[in-house]
């Protein structure tokens, strides 16, 4: 409806007339919905800048999505928590066994531990900067009245500068009893130091999944043998054989 004063005249109608009309010539142009209609108004008009900070936050809230959805699937791999495996252990002849243990305390903790060690069968020279000729060792570190939760395994060399990789690296191991050998993900601890990493690979036991070095720790129990391609800083990876029999539960410390 157009209003008409005497007073107003021609100047005032064509003011109005741009003010009423523009939005809903603009959006009959453009084939706009009502509800286009309302965004060109400029009683509702939302400004550039502002539709840009709502499509960042938009974004941002599509990133937290996609993050929870990679936690939720990491947690959903990563399966329940450490497994005591000694449940599993089996009786074993520690006559004539290559097994040497060690025990220490920290006096500030307040706590005992006990070191499990073997040495490879074979040696590898490999040069004067990396300590000459080298056998390889895994030591099974378990801290008393604990359980067997938390044990940690460690391999390496037991001197020089050898680097097997500066974060995470795998090695390729198989004990007597399996068809296939299978993955281990090695963390760096020192130059010449390593920890078999608690993550997953389907590694099964008794219709249970078990982390990498519980079942690492399970098979130096339960097995009679060992052979594995350790990695070495040059790209080369060197086989070590290993006599496992004679593993004494009872000198890792009590549960």
């Amino acid at each position: 409806m157009i209003i008409w004063s005497r007073h107003w005249g021609v100047p005032y109608l064509e003011t109005t007339m741009k003010y009423f009309f523009i939005p809903i010539l603009m959006c009959v142009a453009m084939g706009a919905t009502a509800s286009e209609y309302r965004v060109v108004n400029k009683f509702s008009n939302i400004t550039s800048a502002t539709q840009e900070r709502i499509e960042n936050i938009e974004a941002l809230a599509e990133q937290e999505r996609k993050k929870s959805e990679e936690l939720s699937r990491l947690a959903a791999s990563l399966g329940p928590d450490d497994t005591d495996v000694s449940e599993y252990f089996k009786g074993s002849n520690t006559k004539n066994s290559k097994w040497t243990y060690k025990r220490s305390k920290d006096v500030v903790e307040r706590t005992t531990a006990t070191e499990a060690t073997i040495k490879s069968n074979n040696s590898y020279n490999l040069g004067i900067g990396q300590g000459g000729n080298q056998s390889l060792y895994i030591t099974i570190y378990n801290e008393h009245d604990t359980g067997f939760y938390n044990d940690e395994i460690f391999i390496g060399y037991m001197e020089g500068l050898v680097e097997v990789c500066f974060g995470s690296c795998y090695m390729r191991a198989r004990f007597d009893d399996e068809d296939e050998a299978s993955w281990y993900r090695l963390d760096h601890l020192s130059s010449h130091h390593y920890k078999i990493t608690g993550v997953y690979d389907e590694k099964m036991f008794d219709g249970k999944k078990l982390k990498n070095d519980d079942y690492f720790l399970l098979k130096l129990h339960n097995s009679k043998s060992l052979v594995l391609k350790f990695p070495n800083f040059n790209g080369q990876t060197y086989t070590y054989a290993f006599d496992l029999k004679g593993l004494d539960a009872k000198k890792l410390g009590p549960k």
